[in-house]
């Protein structure tokens, strides 16, 4: 078992209230509308996610992202 402090240990998986691992969401991202904390590479991926358009700036994303 490695230690919680090891930076090469692998990254603990995201889990929802279940227990059950989370498919294709990352630990660090922040929950529900926090989107201007989201990198830009991060901000695409949940755009392409809900089908909409990934080009523009970082602003025009979360604009994109808040109105659907």
């Amino acid at each position: 078992m490695s230690r919680p402090w090891d930076p090469f240990a692998p990254a603990p998986t995201p889990t929802t209230p279940t227990g059950q691992a989370t498919a294709g969401q990352a630990a660090a991202e922040p929950p529900g509308d926090d989107l201007d904390a989201l990198s830009k590479a991060r901000l695409v991926d949940r755009a392409e996610r809900a089908g909409l358009s990934t080009s523009g700036t970082k602003p025009e994303l979360i604009e994109r992202l808040r109105e659907r």
